[in-house]
């Protein structure tokens, strides 16, 4: 959790690259002309013959929804903003926070190569991503859209948070 009283070092958006947008309009897309085409089949321009009417009506409003349905997914599951806090990584989500304290961290780097299973891919880009290493081996890859300034205020922050808790990684 996030409190009002974190003090923020350093905030950056999410980088998306270009495939990646394209990868997540996908779905998006197809579920809109699906829902158009049984609309349109509603109406009686008989795209599908041997549908009724009205189930192409269903079939419209279902497509609709699951366009709307991804989105919501889509607005929950990637962050919108990734800051460096006095005492953590917090990535910020448009419904809430999760926040990696330093406490937890064991080194903030550029990625080191293939996902192991314990890894938390929230990266949109295959260049310059940064991965977070856990103290329990566990990975967490973002994207921020300026890597190297981000990473540099990253380290800064664990190091000095390190040098005020070097009991630290104990609790």
């Amino acid at each position: 959790m996030i409190s009002a009283m974190d003090l923020i070092l350093y905030e950056d958006t999410v980088r998306y690259d270009k495939w990646v947008k394209v990868l997540l309009i996908f779905p998006v897309l197809l579920f809109l002309v699906l829902s158009l085409l049984f609309y349109l089949n509603s109406q009686g321009q008989n795209i599908f013959p041997k549908e009724k009417p009205q189930d192409s009506l269903v079939g419209a409003a279902v497509m609709f929804g699951a366009a709307v349905f991804v989105l919501v997914i889509y607005s929950l599951a990637f962050p919108r903003s990734i800051a460096v806090a006095q005492d953590g990584i917090v990535l910020r989500f448009k419904a809430f926070s999760w926040k990696v304290p330093f406490r937890k961290v064991k080194t903030i780097g550029f990625n080191t190569g293939l996902p192991s299973w314990r890894t938390t891919n929230l990266a949109t880009t295959f260049r310059n991503y940064v991965e977070i290493v856990k103290n329990n081996g566990a990975r967490l890859r973002i994207s921020p859209a300026h890597p190297e300034q981000f990473l540099e205020y990253a380290t800064r922050a664990l190091e000095e948070w390190r040098t005020y808790h070097p009991e630290g990684r104990s609790y």
